[in-house]
């Protein structure tokens, strides 16, 4: 999947109809939110709290790390997923976080 503008969830609009859909994977580190959509592609937002770590450059590696597991994957049915980091994590749970993804991936889009 690559990512770019176009297959980002931007405005709190988009946020919330993914929200109240109210279709939930919890993984170890990772909450998904998930709703189908129309589109050719997948569109995901992503949701790191000052809460998860006070550090800048760790919420944005995070983000680094999740992007680049979707960007790796594709898959059939498309979605406008939202992924919230429960907990924080380094390079150290690199390959946990990316079973969580992989996890729903197999789960719900095959």
């Amino acid at each position: 999947m690559i990512v770019s503008s176009l297959t980002r969830l931007t405005n709190a609009d988009d946020f919330s109809s993914v929200f109240i859909f109210k279709k939930r994977f919890s993984g170890a580190f990772l909450n998904i939110f998930h709703k189908p959509n129309q589109l050719e592609f997948n569109r995901f937002g992503l949701i790191v709290s000052k809460k998860i770590n006070k550090k800048a450059v760790s919420r944005n590696y995070m983000k680094r790390v999740i992007r680049s597991v979707f960007r790796d994957s594709e898959t059939s049915t498309k979605f406008d997923i939202v992924i919230q980091v429960k907990k924080n994590f380094t390079h150290e749970n690199f390959l946990m976080v990316t079973k969580d993804i992989h996890d729903f991936l197999d789960r719900y889009a095959k």
